[in-house]
């Protein structure tokens, strides 16, 4: 029976395998830590040294341990791959392309960051990760294959009792609002790009200015766009109806994309997978090898847009520069180099903290509170403390404010605790696990507004690899808890309105 099968909280026997592996796996990262540590050696040696022995058996063994319970239809197999971009793609390039590394202007091998600071921040990225693991398999629980799949699709047929007239109602209504506000918002946004230049826009978006030309109801409403999108995906599963729905994703993310921005991208790609290939059909082969295809070509258009920034003037000869510069540069060896810029903000943490800039001691998950409460009850917290992570760090590496190299949960876990971060980092990946058990749930109980609340949760998590987490708690509860009170009242009031119907019968 599903309920039976949802009710089981026991650790599996090969879960529980998968924990002490990970728990050796930190034993012998910390023994071989302090060995590097305490022996002299070239930088680029040592990276090569603790890649070989340390972070690709590490994350062979993590990649290997998830793709063999769950699959790679899960949100954490994604998170996990793209650490190895944000992570470690520039100790990649030490091994594979070199040269091309040291040509670049901002490198782990660049001397900016001690050499001490750069082997930590290398091993306490892959000592968390491996605690992220051993938290995950604490406490997931349900693969596809627990359920009898005659049973789920019997319970798929019930999606339109399931899936409320209310909750389309909802969708369609926040849609329509969001995306007119989007359009204005993107518009604006691409009307500075093209005067000021992305650098000098995204210095202005935190300016009163830019909420004085934009409006802050604007701002608030285009929050709601990408919840509204993933409501109206979660019942829109027809062919000819989900076709419109990637076309208004791709309209979106062309705009978008004019604005100089790319990260947002991110987020949208992992709430659609997980609508697509969790709610509506599982992935197939066919599909796998359409998202590498699409993947390949989404890597590509995001690089031109990042060396298009530098472009003041669009022209054909600009253009041709952006495309010979890929060509001779070494596109893949430019990805790794740029999404592994992500890494500085955990080495220069390390390094600034608390020797230049003291320790944060918990304030930013003290501001993810105190981001709920009115103006007046917040005691000028923010007026004294910048939660943002790259804003306070990023200045020490880069001697500008106008540039920044993002930030991560580990890095914002550092910053708050030091090395007492390690239990936190259990607690991300309990937390990613029971989120996976409720998507699940929600899917073979055809539970909508569940599923539309935990696929909004975990696409903002996925952007934690590059960025704080401080701003989710106030996301989740405007623009996913929001629109959820919004449907129970709707439903409540159909149901009302259904019984008086029935009483004057």
């Amino acid at each position: 029976m599903i309920t039976s099968s949802l009710n089981n909280k026991r650790i599996k026997k090969e879960y529980f395998l998968v924990i002490i592996t990970s728990l050796l796996f930190i034993i012998y990262n910390s023994l071989l830590w302090i060995l590097l540590s305490n022996i002299h050696m070239e930088l680029s040696d040592a990276i090569i040294l603790l890649i070989i022995a340390s972070i690709l058996p590490s994350y062979l063994f993590m990649i290997y341990s998830i793709k063999k319970h769950f699959g790679i239809t899960r949100f954490y197999f994604i998170f996990l791959i793209l650490t190895v971009l944000f992570y470690y793609g520039q100790h990649l390039l030490v091994i594979i392309d070199k040269s091309y590394l040291l040509s670049q202007n901002y490198t782990i091998l660049d001397g900016r960051i001690d050499n001490q600071s750069i082997i930590n921040a290398s091993f306490l990225i892959i000592q968390s990760l491996l605690l992220v693991h051993i938290g995950y398999f604490s406490n997931v629980r349900y693969r596809w294959y627990d359920f009898n799949s005659k049973e789920v699709e019997s319970n798929r047929n019930e999606i339109d009792k399931k899936v409320y007239k209310s909750f389309k109602i909802i969708a369609w209504i926040l849609f329509i609002i969001s995306a007119i506000a989007m359009l204005i918002k993107l518009s604006y946004l691409i009307q500075l790009n093209q005067l000021y230049g992305y650098l000098e826009r995204r210095t202005l978006e935190t300016s009163e200015e830019f909420t004085a030309g934009l409006g802050n109801f604007a701002l608030y409403l285009s929050e709601w766009f990408l919840p509204s999108i993933y409501m109206l995906f979660i019942f829109n599963t027809g062919k000819y109806k989900k076709k419109l729905m990637y076309l208004i994703v791709g309209v979106f993310s062309i705009l978008y994309l004019m604005s100089g921005s790319r990260f947002l991208l991110l987020k949208v790609g992992m709430g659609i997978f997980l609508i697509q290939y969790i709610w509506i059909k599982p992935l197939t082969k066919k599909n796998m090898r359409t998202i590498i295809i699409l993947g390949l070509v989404g890597v590509l258009i995001l690089k031109i847009i990042s060396l298009s920034r530098a472009v003041s003037d669009v022209s054909f000869s600009s253009i041709s520069n952006i495309f010979y510069e890929l060509w001779n540069g070494g596109l893949f060896s430019s990805i790794l180099w740029e999404t592994g810029i992500t890494f500085t903000s955990v080495s220069n943490v390390i390094d600034k903290a608390p020797s230049v800039i003291p320790l944060f001691n918990g304030r930013s998950y003290l501001g993810s509170i105190l981001l709920f409460l009115p103006s007046f009850m917040r005691f000028d917290f923010f007026e004294t403390y910048n939660l943002v992570v790259s804003a306070t760090f990023s200045p020490l590496y880069y001697n500008t404010n106008l540039i920044g190299y993002g930030s991560s949960f580990i890095t914002e876990a550092y910053y708050n605790f030091g090395y007492l971060m390690f239990p936190f980092m259990i607690l991300m990946g309990a937390l990613f696990g029971k989120l996976e058990n409720l998507l699940i749930k929600a899917k073979v109980t055809r539970n909508a507004p569940l599923f539309f609340l935990i696929t909004y949760v975990l696409s903002e998590l996925i952007y934690i690899v590059r960025n704080d987490i401080y701003a989710i708690p106030r996301f989740v509860i405007f623009y996913a808890i929001v629109p959820l009170v919004l449907y129970k009242c709707l439903n409540l009031f159909f149901k009302k309105k259904k019984m008086a119907k029935n009483e004057t019968k």
